[in-house]
């Protein structure tokens, strides 16, 4: 497998207790989650209408998500529409039915001058 963690993209191997070939701490935790319970971060957009505007959002989930939670949790942020611009690192709380407690976090300050909205 290779390690997502850092952009070093060390080949990892699992030989029974033992990670061999990672570069650093980050890659033996890696592996190690990867075989009890595989996580991603999720990047994505959110719509947000303003009075003058309709923008996509960059955001992207606080916590990893467990890889079979994915599709469950994306489509409960598909049907996100926030009324005002958020600021960048600001979290947004509710995102709908999934189980678990997930929170997003703007990931990228819009600029209020652009010529065009994302659509």
């Amino acid at each position: 497998m290779h390690c997502l963690i850092c952009p070093k993209c060390c080949e990892l191997e699992v030989n029974e207790d033992k990670v061999v070939g990672a570069g650093c701490r980050r890659g033996e935790g890696f592996a190690r989650q990867e075989l009890v319970m595989p996580k991603r971060v999720i990047t994505t957009t959110i719509w947000c209408d303003t009075i003058s505007d309709r923008l996509k959002i960059p955001v992207k989930t606080c916590e990893a998500i467990p890889l079979a939670d994915i599709r469950l949790v994306m489509r409960d942020i598909r049907s996100i529409v926030i009324k005002s611009k958020p600021y960048v690192g600001q979290i947004l709380n509710d995102i709908g039915r999934y189980s678990l407690e997930v929170r997003l976090l703007v990931a990228v300050q819009l600029a209020s001058n652009l010529p065009f909205s994302f659509h």
